[in-house]
Order: C-alpha cells, then structure tokens, then sequence
C-alpha cells in the first residue's frame, strides 16, 4: 500500500464550505503506486470517484475542491506570472537599452499570453 493511500482510507471528506460529503473507502492508483483517483462513500448517494488532485489532506479531514476551483487557482497563477514577467522585462530594457530589440520580441509574445488569459477571464465571467 502506498503512504497516501494509508494516510486518506477511513477519513471523512467535506467539500470547501465544510459540509460532510462522506468518508474515503479505497483508492485506484498508477503502475507507480501513486494515488490517482479516490472512492467516496456518499451515504445515499453511493459511491463517487474524484481524481484525488481534487483532494487536500487536512489532519483527520480530505477536503474536496471542485475542479472550476482548481482551474481558476491555475488560472490566476498563470496571470500573475506572466504579468510578473512582463515587469521583470521591462526593467531589464530600462537598465541595458541595447538589449531592445530582444526584448520586444519576448515582450509582445507576453503581451500575447495576457491578452489570451484576459480574453478567457472574461469569457468565464460571461459563463
């Protein structure tokens, strides 16, 4: 058995509000032995599997995040990294000018990504 999979099997799981969604019954891992997907018993709703990057072990607790969370904690991670490279370049342009030409081409394939990450913000806001 594998040491995520002793760690989770018996505890209860609660979705991010904090209301009871069942408890860990078992585990279906990859060829490596780790932990891929994780049954759920439900009660009366029987049995559901989530992929267990979907699941945070919190002490006695597996706390289930929905995978739109997911996605959007990704999504805004992306955004600030890319915005965080675009300062990073234009301080470097502003410190050694004969590097401009270089850094235009990195700078429009940044500004390139920000605009897609903004056009797919807006796009989820409209959904």
């Amino acid at each position: 058995m594998n040491k995520d999979e002793i760690e989770i099997i018996g505890k209860q799981v609660k979705d991010m509000y904090g209301t009871h969604m069942g408890k860990v019954i078992g585990t279906i891992t990859d060829i490596d032995g780790s932990v891929q997907t994780v049954g759920i018993d439900c009660g009366l709703e029987g049995l559901r599997q989530v992929p267990f990057e979907q699941l945070v072990v919190q002490g006695e607790v597996v706390i289930f995040i929905p995978k739109w969370r997911l996605d959007s904690q990704r999504f805004l991670r992306e955004k600030g990294l890319t915005l965080r490279r675009l300062k990073a370049l234009i301080d470097i342009v502003s410190e050694n000018d004969d590097m401009r030409d270089d850094a235009e081409i990195i700078h429009e394939k940044y500004k390139s990504k920000l605009l897609t990450l903004e056009e797919a913000e807006n796009k989820s806001h409209t959904n």
